[in-house]
């Protein structure tokens, strides 16, 4: 059967019947042997037993009244608080929703009821086993009922109709298609017509109607189902910060997180909210001592208390990291989401060292050639000595060897830093002074100058190191450039060193680099050092005495920092960048 076109107005419930304190509730028998139940809209089934959620349910009779209390007789299967209220029937309402503690099911006479605590009943199957079964062409108001293929989750379903223009109903094949399309394995019809209803709690003891009865108002029907959800705690973590934030490698870094419980009650007085800090992946520290309840609403910091090592420190390593917080990380208690505990940042540690084998592989503490541009590669096969060079590089590294005009670009260094820089070299060719003398330049500073490592060493295959000190530029740059003299130069090993961190001399202050305006807001560009921390605030007047904060305090990591939600306003304003430390 096509779908034909036309306007239709669906909403669904999905329910899991796993989720903590969830509990589906049914109409109750009034007592009665054949008028099983007390009439009730679905907002008053709703509100009288305290339920976030309710659509009706079963085909009744005496139809059409609105006369709330007015006993009905139920037509096929209910059950309710593990009661049944009315009997399985055969035919046409032979169909079931069962509801157990941890499962829902659609089933048909005869029923297995073990375990049900909750069931309505209702008209022809639609959807089996994932396809369309149905085949009524009658276009209706609908309300449907559904499960998971696993049995987890329940889909109520409500459909408008008699509403031309805003929503006209539904055939069997049309409704059977919206169940498949929010996820129903097995599905049916439900009481629908001017009986289709759809509630949900307005948190403050009433009742809102999310569908439009085509009535104009709701019907007073004789089953209804609706769901009660044990309010719940929801944690998330809404920031990550660390300290020291200027990190470098070997740094004992301490994390912390901010939580905040955005559920519906506080989490348990006396277990622990803890989090867990994973770094690429990798648990590296947790916090572990916080057991006071967390009201909805609040937020509080969690400092990092241990680690499989004891500290409650992450022992930093050079390079970018994806650092995790986990809020709740081993599901000490429920809560209304489990998959949002989660908040991730980059943190970057600026190196102190490199130690690069030029033109080879890794070599026991250096590196393989890498940082590199130009130039080509050589292996000489001699025996080098060593003897003449304090602390020196592996023989394998003074073996190999990176020649040519090319240059090394050493990133991610403390920015204006001091470095000692020590270059290793072997003459592994020439066998006399005179033939190859090239220079070296740091950062544009020439520090060798025709330099001829034969007349240094004094023959070939024995080891050489120039060293010299650098600062490295305000991006953590120190660039090594070979200049090509007589003959072409060479390296045989790079080592570079941490000798101080940079002094207040060293830094120029911010200064404001751009200005430009988009929409309604303003994107302000300004010059920054990588690791260095700062605040943005603003003054209408610069009579006022005292600056405004815009925002949180940030790390800059590049040496161009843009702001671009500062909002445009009226009249004057004043903006400054504070560099804090």
């Amino acid at each position: 059967m096509p779908r034909r076109a036309g306007c239709k107005k669906s909403t669904c419930f999905k329910i899991d019947v796993q989720a903590p304190g969830l509990e589906v509730f049914t109409t109750p028998s009034n007592g009665a042997a054949l008028l099983e139940t007390a009439g009730q809209t679905t907002s008053g089934f709703l509100i009288s037993e305290n339920l976030q959620v309710a659509v009706n349910a079963n085909f009744f009779s005496p139809c059409c009244s609105s006369n709330v209390g007015e006993n009905k007789d139920l037509t096929g299967f209910a059950m309710s608080r593990g009661q049944i209220v009315s009997p399985a029937v055969t035919g046409t309402f032979s169909t079931a929703l069962l509801v157990t503690s941890n499962s829902a099911s659609v089933a048909s006479t005869p029923l297995n009821t073990n375990h049900v605590y909750a069931g309505i009943g209702g008209a022809e199957i639609i959807v089996q086993n994932g396809q369309n079964m149905g085949v009524n062409p009658g276009v209706e108001p609908r309300t449907l009922a559904g499960v998971s293929q696993d049995g987890r989750y329940i889909y109520l379903m409500t459909i408008d109709g008699r509403q031309p223009g805003y929503s006209e109903g539904a055939n069997h094949f049309e409704a059977a298609q919206w169940l498949i399309r929010f996820g129903a394995y097995k599905g049916f019809i439900l009481d629908g017509g001017g009986s289709t209803a759809m509630a949900m709690s307005d948190r403050s003891g009433g009742a809102i109607t999310l569908n439009r009865p085509s009535g104009g108002v709701q019907r007073v029907v004789g089953n209804n189902i609706g769901v009660y959800a044990q309010p719940l705690p929801d944690v998330v973590v809404t920031a990550l910060e660390w300290s020291p934030t200027n990190l470098v490698a070997g740094t004992g870094v301490v994390f912390r997180a901010t939580v905040l419980n955005q559920g519906h009650a506080p989490t348990p007085d006396g277990v622990i909210l803890g989090v867990g800090f994973l770094v690429d992946g990798v648990g590296a520290c947790w916090s572990d001592q916080y057991t006071n309840a967390l009201a909805p609403g609040a937020s509080i910091t969690l400092t990092a208390t241990g680690s499989p090592a004891g500290p409650n420190t992450w022992i930093a390593t050079h390079g970018t990291h994806l650092v995790t917080a986990t809020v709740d990380d081993i599901n000490r208690f429920p809560e209304l989401d489990e998959t949002n505990n989660s908040f991730s940042r980059s943190l970057n540690v600026l190196r102190t060292n490199y130690m690069i084998n030029s033109g080879g592989g890794r070599s026991l503490s250096y590196e393989a050639d890498d940082w590199f541009s130009g130039g080509a590669t050589f292996t000489g096969s001699g025996t080098i000595n060593r003897t003449g060079v304090s602390s020196p590089a592996p023989s394998t590294a003074y073996r190999s060897e990176r020649n040519g005009a090319f240059f090394y670009t050493l990133t991610n260094l403390v920015p204006r830093a001091s470095f000692k820089v020590r270059l290793h070299f072997a003459e592994l060719v020439h066998t006399s002074a005179g033939l190859r003398q090239f220079h070296v330049n740091a950062n544009g500073n020439r520090m060798l100058s025709s330099f001829d490592i034969f007349a240094e060493a004094g023959a070939t295959y024995k080891a050489v190191a120039k060293e010299f000190t650098c600062l490295s530029d305000s991006t953590g740059t120190i660039i090594l450039q070979y200049v090509p003299g007589i003959g072409l130069p060479k390296s045989s090993a790079v080592e570079l060193s941490l000798l101080a961190l940079p002094s207040a001399d060293n830094f120029d202050p911010p200064y404001l680099s751009g200005i430009i305006f988009a929409g309604e807001t303003l994107n302000l560009s300004f010059s920054a050092w990588p690791g260095k921390t700062y605040r943005i605030q603003y003054r209408n007047d610069l009579s006022q005495s005292s600056w405004m904060d815009f925002g949180e305090t940030f790390v800059a990591n590049t040496s161009t920092i843009t702001i671009s939600n500062l909002p445009r306003v009226d009249g004057a304003r004043f903006y400054r960048v504070v560099e804090l430390y």
